[in-house]
């Protein structure tokens, strides 16, 4: 999916879980593509984690339809005690030092999301 700072920021999932978790947990986001210094930074509850800028790849390859098959994956540990029972919200943010329009501003694809524990 690929996420545009200034189109679709940000990008939220919703699930359920059955009792809350009592030990740390990781969200790991692996993205192929980043343009403009774009990077996720993740907020789930009161957490929140911003990632450093991407050194593997830095192209517009998503309006080029390039591909180089470079990527980054992205590792936060959450807090224990941060996902509860019932419903969590993960927001999935582009954030960048850099700016521009529409298809042109900074953004990332990422093709993976798991969270475990």
């Amino acid at each position: 999916m690929a996420i545009f700072k200034a189109v679709n920021n940000p990008v939220t999932i919703k699930f359920n879980l059955p009792s809350a978790i009592s030990t740390e947990a990781t969200l790991r986001i692996g993205t192929t593509l980043a343009f403009a210094s774009g990077r996720p930074q993740v907020t789930i509850g009161s957490f929140k984690k911003a990632f450093d800028a991407p050194v593997k790849i830095d192209s517009r390859g998503v309006t080029r339809g390039a591909y180089r098959g470079f990527g980054e994956v992205y590792d936060a540990v959450i807090p224990a005690g941060t996902l509860k029972a019932g419903t969590n919200t993960i927001t999935i943010e582009v954030i960048s030092g850099s700016s521009g329009a529409d298809f042109l501003s900074p953004n990332f694809i990422f093709d993976a999301v798991e969270l475990f524990h």
